[in-house]
């Protein structure tokens, strides 16, 4: 053999030896395509533009509810129309691909096998034949329907609150109630703004406060305007409930669990499952219930007296005390964790006396009560209603609506501490009572707020913005009240 015969073998046998190599490269590269195709948690697939599936991986079918990628590719004829919810979405996106256009982050929904909904996040390329025409469709599917879901429910949320909001805190400077609540003063407005934000949340809440300043209208104002407004508002005073008697009045009990229980009774907990269980007199609850009480808040679950059975039940404490709690804790009262986990939201209610300028107008709304209960109206003269504002009212908006009650009842006006008034009989009071010398209800209540107005004003030098910000009032309120008692400087 010359010299070119055997350049010519060599140069042969490298190529074969090359070609191996290239062929060796090209398997284990296919192996390793493979085997991310079959194990990737997205789906991968191609289709027809028609809809019709040519591959997936096994991702791909459990998607959509398949055993296999054989059944699926067997049973679906056109994902068009049977795994597109929309077929004309489908048609837009093939018209993007048509444009040679790669499609990403497509958001949309699939029909699954048994008919369910999911959202998916699509990825995908079109593969054009020779003429440019598009043969076939290569994606990824990502399974998106927790996050899409979540992201729904997050923006439902918001509008709601959003909604309630606007609603709720239009012009609410110069609303001198809220719900049942009676009052427009500095103070109670800061009430008001810490129910809108009790109301927005599921946590619990602790409300502070004088017997008779009003508690349960709160916590009641609270539940009306959550999300468990459909569920049940259980009031519980701990404080009339005998100890013995405690853990079955909150935990109920079985039939035959003790001498006398002839049947099963449920309990305040599952009396306010899916609602709101307010406990007034907080303080009064032993330790050994407030142990078994925080176990339940926090996801424990209970046990019914004579009962085997672990209840876990769905319920948000509103609780309500006139002590200071966390003294009770310092002195071994109170648990400390059972403290924490109820004084989350607190909102601190003021008594009547640091509110005063909102006794007008309760005094008013429990006329209204009165008058349309009793024919009969006696005149409420300035003497009464000057001593009703120099009162203390150590039992707050509950003494105020009694001693009114009583009014309407006796004829009568009967404070506390008779101090406040020399004579309470409307009868010896004297005759001008008001600037106009009008008894008339109205007339004494607007000569009221006149001097209480010019007596604000004179004590800030008649700087306007000033008494409003003192009173509570928007400054175009105050304005308009100006106006209306024709109030002007004298220099």
């Amino acid at each position: 053999m010359d010299v070119h015969g055997k350049k010519y073998l060599l140069g042969m046998g490298i190529d074969l030896t090359g070609r191996k190599k290239t062929e060796e490269a090209l398997r284990q590269s296919e192996e390793k395509y493979r085997a991310i195709f079959e194990n990737a948690v997205e789906g991968i697939f191609q289709t027809t533009p028609k809809g019709r599936f040519v591959s997936a991986n096994p991702a791909m079918a459990v998607m959509l509810g398949y055993d296999s990628v054989a059944e699926m590719i067997a049973q679906v004829q056109d994902v068009g129309t049977e795994v597109y919810t929309m077929n004309e979405i489908r048609q837009t996106f093939i018209n993007l691909l048509k444009k040679n256009q790669i499609v990403s982050n497509f958001e949309i929904q699939f029909r699954r096998k048994d008919g369910r909904r999911i959202w998916v996040s699509l990825h995908a390329r079109p593969v054009c034949d020779k003429k440019g025409q598009l043969h076939l469709i290569e994606g990824i599917v990502t399974d998106i329907t927790e996050r899409k879901h979540q992201t729904e429910a997050l923006e439902a949320r918001e509008a709601y609150l959003r909604e309630e909001n606007i609603r709720l805190r239009s012009h609410i400077k110069d609303r001198y109630r809220f719900g049942d609540i009676i009052g427009k003063s500095h103070a109670m407005q800061n009430v008001y703004e810490l129910i809108l934000k009790a109301s927005a949340s599921d946590a619990n809440v602790i409300i502070y406060g004088e017997t008779g300043t009003g508690k349960e209208l709160i916590a009641r104002a609270i539940h009306k305007m959550s999300d468990r407004k459909s569920g049940r508002f259980v009031p519980v005073n701990c404080g009339a409930i005998p100890e013995n008697l405690l853990e079955s009045e909150f935990f109920g009990y079985r039939k035959g669990a003790f001498t006398g229980a002839y049947t099963d009774k449920k309990g305040f907990l599952d009396l306010a499952d899916g609602g709101t269980l307010f406990l007034d007199e907080l303080g009064e609850i032993d330790l050994n219930i407030q142990v078994k009480l925080l176990r339940a808040i926090e996801g424990g679950g209970f046990t019914p007296i004579g009962s085997q059975q672990n209840k876990r039940l769905n319920f948000r404490i509103i609780a309500a005390t006139n002590r200071n709690l966390k003294e009770f804790v310092t002195k071994g009262l109170m648990r400390e964790d059972f403290y924490y986990r109820i004084h989350i939201i607190p909102i601190d209610l003021p008594p009547l006396r640091k509110r005063k300028e909102d006794i007008p107008l309760l005094i008013e709304h429990f006329f209204k009560i009165h008058q349309a209960k009793i024919r009969k109206n006696p005149p409420l003269t300035g003497a009464m209603l000057e001593a009703m504002l120099k009162h203390d009212w150590p039992g707050n908006v509950r003494e105020l609506q009694n001693v009114i009650h009583r009014y309407f009842t006796l004829n009568q006006l009967d404070l506390m501490n008779p101090d406040d008034l020399e004579t309470s009989s409307p009868k010896s009071l004297p005759r001008t009572v008001s600037e106009s010398g009008s008894t008339d209800y109205q007339t004494v209540m607007d000569d009221f707020e006149k001097k209480i107005f010019i007596s604000i004003l004179e004590q800030h030098r008649w700087n306007r913005k000033k008494a409003a910000s003192l009173m509570g009032l928007p400054l175009r309120t105050f304005y308009r009240k100006m106006k209306k008692h024709d109030l002007v400087r004298h220099k």
